[in-house]
């Protein structure tokens, strides 16, 4: 079942227990640290939580929380208290409830009931307070967001003031575990990793990154086969072995054309032949089966004919005979026995009753109504023999404790003085007034003692401080000359920032010059490659002209020589050769006309760099121009270095902190001078107060002596003895008292005893007893009791005897209705034999058997018949046949037909193969080219490959010096968020880690040591890897917020794999993290809620477990 959870704030300078235990009762205050600074210094620009209302998740439930800190708070709580639960808890509040199965499971109430619940939030300005309510449904559960004004809004103005971050951007940077936080992976996400890896290059050095991957992607397309390269290229290869392959093929011409075409009608002719015969021998095959399957069936039917037409014809049953001739047997038999045992029970309860009729006694009779009564009063009497002897006993008792009273008193006092003695209300509460006037007046006296001596000690002491300050001021010296402080530092942060921005302008000249020598080395080997294609076309133009001219030359030679068929292949094959060689002509035209446009672009490309660090040079100018300038104004004659404005700050620092340290001595001092006054005059105060209580204390002592002698109590002391006194008188009067009072109630027992025992003697004598001889108050009570016993029997007795008259009475009545019944019975089940014409049960069961068998007979008659001609068009020629057929003479048909398929279906398989060479043959003849193609196909080829080959080169060159520039500018300058990481990771490592960077061409991290050296972070052990993940989130978050998007921070126990000083480290960052992000850390471990506890008075701390 779900519990109702506690959460309670923990008092102000709580430490951890040394087990797992909540502090203690008495200790745990609803309050926190500077709840009013913190609230008063609360950042209207970002989102916060002021407070929760749980109804339903998990295992919490009705679970309220409110005056959550706006800055750092820490939740300690056991294992299984609800930690992991409310984080969960707080991310569907503000995105939505998963509607996916496995995820609503997990966090399902524990109660049944609906999960849910509100928020109650902080926005920014514009928005101010506002109440989350949500709750789970299958669509998600909508929100309901409530303004301070009662206005309500829905679920696109949430999201606008969480500025568009969804569902999981909050789970993978604002809201996590120590599972999220072990897993990079959580942070690759297309809008984190932009933040993340963005080095924010300007001009036209912007695109560099994108450039060397289009190159690194443009030579990798050609061993892809999915890429236009690469199938270009498997193309050219595949062209080449295939011009290869043909031009070995293509002496290999064969004769014989004609004949092959002829052996193929042929055997397709036979072919199709044989296909019918197949036809026909299936049909007349299936036919056969259908006869041998249907033939058992059929005999099955000759033979339940032949067994119905045995079978007699009788009466008709009902299905249901047996059950019901059954019934009324069972019935019959029934009531036989009931009707016997009702006449046993008559016979033995009537022998029962005349055997009790001879123990009654007449003459109890007229006592049964007067013997309870007086039975009830010997229970009385044994009470009043009992108290007596008590009474007895506490007579002997008091009388001793009187005595023992009496010898406390003086001599004077004996029994008729204290019963005498008399002491008034108002005496009482005089004696009351006189016992707190004394009491209060020694507190009194003995605080006016103390505040004497404590106003004292007081005086001294602030007398001793105020002399010691004063020393303080005297040899402190003047204060350190005066000069503007804020007017230096703000001019130090202006000249820092220049410094920055000189930097920053230096870097994007490096890059400009880096730019122009990779574009002037790709500009020269484009006009190489320019060079190369125009050699290319010229000399494809030279052979296109030359081998179609030699060719053609030798076919009119062979013509004229008389070689009619040689000369005109000759001159078939100049034609050839003419129009492949165009073809090449245009390819290598196509390669120069791609090389000319890439030396075009790059000189456009040049001219766009120069003129980008042409401007870069001009602002850098004005920049150095400025720095100049702000130098001189705070005293420097050159440009100074990091160092000299170290120095200057340091020196600024004392100058402030020596004004402010002797103000504050000095009003201090002003403050001890009225302190020293108030001193003197409170210690003057309590010495007069002091003298005052004692004046008063000796005229009370007057009247309370003058009091006592009027009261004739001279010999008492104090009020506290006259007390005792008093309370001794008392006693001793009531012990006398309870004397007198045990005696008058003895007597009047003593006389209630005899007057019982001569009552019972008289009741003795009315029953025939005689009354006992002994005269003890106990002899009359065993002898009543007896009679007693006797007389309640005798009643009893008679009482059974009447009731079991009137069984046996019932009994002879139920009997009479079970014979009339019986007889119905009877002639009932002679009516139901006769409808059979049957007279016995036996001879029913034997004609029910016979008609049962002739209808299960006709049944699977009809279920074979129905079998046999379902589905069939023809079945009277089956029946025919199943009738006159032979099943011997169809099994020996059905054997010859299969054996006739099979042989049929061999010569088709060797016709068909047969077949399939003779096309083989005749489509390698029609498919085979000449020599002349495929030698023109087989140099194209390898033309094409060579250039490809050379731009392959071509971009990787360009890919490695791109990538070689970059590296030196990200060595440079990192992106914002890798920069607020590395401040972050070096404070926690203590300077182990100085720098994160991007690793160059990828998405991937490096650290850099404090020695200078590279480190891949996977190398790193656990704590530090989730101490760089760590970072890393909060460098995102701090990028975000300048953004506009400050939302909480929500952490499950992501300390506990860190060591003591980067645990520390850690929790003082996070500290100083809440001044401007809300931060929620839960955690099992209360040595690390106590670690925060000395980080300062800005931390919320809260004890979540337990049963309420």
């Amino acid at each position: 079942m779900g519990s109702r959870s506690r959460c309670q704030r923990l008092p102000d300078g709580w430490m951890p227990h040394s087990v797992m235990s909540p502090p203690p009762p008495s200790k745990r205050l609803p309050c926190w640290r500077s709840t009013s600074s913190a609230l008063k210094a609360g950042r209207t620009d970002s989102m916060h939580i002021n407070g929760w209302h749980v109804h339903d998740f998990g295992i919490l439930r009705d679970h309220r929380l409110a005056e959550l800190s706006p800055r750092l708070n820490v939740f300690l709580g056991p294992n299984e208290a609800g930690k992991s639960t409310l984080l969960a808890f707080i991310q569907r509040m503000l995105f939505g409830f998963e509607p996916s199965p496995a995820s609503a499971k997990r966090f399902e109430s524990v109660a049944g009931g609906r999960p849910g619940g509100v928020l109650h939030l902080t926005g920014d300005n514009d928005a101010g307070m506002f109440r989350l309510e949500r709750f789970a449904d299958r669509h998600g559960g909508a929100a309901v967001v409530t303004l301070q004004d009662g206005s309500l809004r829905d679920e696109a103005w949430l999201s606008a003031e969480l500025a568009g971050v969804d569902r999981a951007l909050f789970e993978s940077l604002f809201a996590f575990s120590l599972t999220e936080l072990q897993d990079f992976s959580s942070l690759d996400r297309e809008r984190i990793r932009e933040r993340l890896f963005t080095v924010g290059l300007v001009g036209s050095g912007s695109d560099a990154l994108a450039t060397a991957g289009k190159f690194r992607r443009r030579a990798a397309d050609y061993s892809n086969p999915q890429s236009a390269e690469g199938r270009a290229f498997a193309k050219v290869l595949s062209e080449i072995g295939a011009a290869q392959a043909r031009l070995d093929q293509a002496i290999e011409s064969a004769a014989g054309y004609p004949g092959l075409l002829r052996s193929r009608d042929a055997l397709q002719e036979a072919l199709q032949s044989g296909r019918e015969e197949l036809e026909e021998i299936g049909l007349r095959s299936d036919r056969v089966r259908n006869l041998l399957e249907a033939h058992p069936t059929w005999m099955q039917i000759q033979s339940l004919r032949e067994a119905i037409a045995g079978l007699p014809e009788g009466p008709t049953y009902p299905s249901d005979g047996l059950q019901s001739l059954a019934r009324l047997d069972q019935e019959e038999e029934r009531l036989d026995q009931a009707l016997s045992a009702i006449q046993g029970r008559i016979g033995e309860r009537s022998a029962q009753v005349s055997g009790a009729c001879t123990g009654l006694n007449e003459a109890f009779v007229p006592l049964a109504g007067e013997i309870e009564r007086f039975e009830q009063s010997a229970i009385l009497q044994e009470s009043r023999i009992k108290r007596v002897g008590v009474l007895r006993a506490r007579s002997e008792q008091a009388v001793v404790e009187r005595n023992a009273r009496f010898v406390q008193l003086p001599g004077e006092w004996d029994f008729e003085s204290v019963q005498g003695f008399s002491w008034g209300v108002e005496e009482q509460r005089r004696l009351g007034e006189w016992r707190v006037a004394l009491g209060e007046s020694d507190r009194s006296l003995a605080g006016a003692v103390r505040a004497e001596a404590e106003a004292k000690e007081a005086s001294r002491r602030l007398h001793d401080s105020l002399a010691d300050l004063r020393e303080r001021l005297g040899t402190g010296g003047e204060s350190t000359g005066r000069r503007d402080v804020a007017g230096d530092r703000a001019r130090i942060r202006a000249l820092r920032e220049e410094l920055r921005h000189r930097g920053v302008l230096e870097a994007e000249l490096r890059a400009c010059e880096d730019a122009i020598g990779l574009v002037d080395s790709t500009s020269e080997e484009a006009a190489e490659a320019l060079q190369k294609a125009e050699t290319n076309e010229r000399l494809a133009l030279i052979l296109t002209l030359m081998w179609p001219l030699l060719l053609g030359c030798a076919g009119v030679w062979s013509l004229m020589i008389g070689g009619g068929v040689g000369g005109g292949i000759l001159l078939l094959l100049a034609v050839v050769a003419l129009a492949l060689g165009w073809k090449v002509c245009r390819v290598f035209r196509a390669a120069r006309a791609g090389a000319q446009a890439h030396t075009e672009a790059n000189a456009q490309r040049l001219d766009r760099l120069r003129s980008d660090r042409a401007a870069c040079l001009e602002v850098l100018g004005r920049c150095r121009s400025g720095l100049e300038g702000s130098a001189f104004g705070l005293g420097f004659e050159a440009e100074p270095d990091e160092a000299a404005l170290d120095a200057l700050e340091r020196e600024l620092l004392d100058c402030e902190h020596a004004t402010m340290w002797r103000g504050v001595l000095e009003s201090r001092l002003v403050e001890l001078a009225a302190e020293v006054e108030r001193a003197d005059a409170l210690k003057a105060d309590t010495a007069a107060r002091r003298a005052e209580l004692e004046r008063e204390r000796k005229e009370l002592d007057a009247e309370w002596s003058e009091w006592k002698s009027r009261a004739g109590l001279t010999q008492i002391q104090t009020p506290a003895e006259v007390a005792d006194f008093l309370a001794t008188i008392r006693v001793a009067k009531e012990k006398l008292e309870s004397v007198q009072d045990i005696h008058r109630e003895l007597d009047e027992l003593q006389r209630e005893v005899t007057d019982w025992n001569a009552e019972a003697a008289g009741y003795l004598k009315r029953a025939g007893w005689e009354p006992p001889k002994e005269k003890g108050m106990e002899a009359f009570l065993a002898p009543i009791r007896a009679l007693a016993r006797e007389v309640r029997a005798d009643v009893q007795l008679r009482a059974e005897l009447a009731v079991q008259a009137t069984e046996v009475s019932g009994w002879e009545q139920e009997a009479e209705v079970l014979r009339g019944r019986l007889e119905d019975l009877r002639g009932a089940r002679s009516a139901f034999l006769a409808k059979v014409e049957v007279e016995t049960s036996a001879e029913y069961q034997a004609g029910f058997e016979r008609h049962r068998q002739r209808n299960e007979l006709r049944v699977r008659l009809e279920a074979l018949e129905a079998g046999l001609t379902r589905g069939r068009s023809d079945t009277e020629a089956i029946w025919d046949e199943l009738s006159n057929g032979d099943p011997a003479g169809w099994q020996r048909e059905l054997s010859g037909l299969a054996q006739r398929q099979e042989r049929l279906q061999r010569e088709r398989d060797e016709a068909l193969q047969e077949l399939a060479r003779l096309e083989d043959r005749i489509g390698a003849l029609t498919d085979t080219a000449d020599a002349a193609d495929s030698a023109l196909a087989l140099e194209v080829g390898r033309a094409r490959l060579a250039l490809m080959q050379e731009q392959w080169c071509v971009d990787r060159a360009a890919e490695a010096l791109i990538l070689e520039s970059l590296h030196r500018f990200v060595q440079e300058r990192q992106p914002k968020v890798l920069a607020t990481a590395s401040r972050y990771y070096d404070r926690v490592t203590g300077g182990r880690y100085h720098k994160v960077v991007q690793k160059v061409g990828t998405d991937g991290l490096l650290l850099i040591t404090s020695e200078g050296t590279l480190q891949d972070p996977r190398v790193l052990s656990r704590g530090a890897l989730e101490q760089l993940y760590l970072c890393l989130r909060l460098g995102l978050i701090v990028e975000y917020g300048e953004n506009g998007c400050r939302l909480p921070l929500v952490m499950d126990d992501v300390l506990v794999n860190f060591d003591p000083e980067r645990a520390r480290a850690t929790a003082e960052l996070l500290v100083e993290f809440s001044a401007t992000n809300q931060v929620f850390l839960f955690t099992c471990h209360p040595s690390t809620a106590g670690m925060i506890n000395e980080m300062g008075e800005d931390v919320a701390f809260w004890s979540l477990g337990g049963e309420g």
